[in-house]
């Protein structure tokens, strides 16, 4: 099995994710990469801001993986996260793929993620979203048919 390459920034839900790219890599024996995207533009690369940006990416991701107790590759790319997690994820060869997701709605029924809306234009590598409650869901999953 390829690398699961989880897609992580500070929130619970992205932790929530980690978790369960963390379960999966453990049961399938596959390498864990955490990434991080700083969104800076591409002339503004070698800024005080990028620098500052991604030294503090760096330390949630070690603090992430800590919480795990895994000894997983963190990574900190920059650019425009779904072309970065996709281009990471070819590079490493990955099987798939895991993202959080936030509810919304007027009852919290929907799953909101903008980074798993746009990685299957990006991507052939399955992505996988983890809603708030920690329950995995292929993305773009065809919505439940009630008979």
């Amino acid at each position: 099995m390829g690398a699961i390459v989880c897609g992580v920034t500070g929130s619970q839900e992205a932790r929530d994710a980690a978790r369960v790219a963390a379960a999966l890599a453990d049961e399938f024996g596959a390498e864990l990469v955490l990434a991080h995207v700083v969104e800076v533009p591409e002339l503004a690369a070698d800024s005080v801001t990028a620098s500052r940006e991604r030294a503090e990416a760096e330390r949630m991701l070690s603090a992430v993986a800590r919480e795990l107790g895994t000894d997983a590759d963190t990574v900190v790319a920059l650019g425009e996260p779904a072309t970065a997690i996709a281009g990471l994820a070819a590079d490493r060869e990955a099987s798939v793929i895991v993202v959080g997701a936030r509810r919304s709605g007027l009852r919290g029924g929907k799953l909101r993620s903008g980074l798993a809306l746009e990685l299957p234009a990006k991507t052939a590598t399955p992505v996988v979203v983890v809603a708030p409650d920690g329950a995995a869901r292929p993305a773009a999953a065809p919505p439940p048919v009630h008979v």
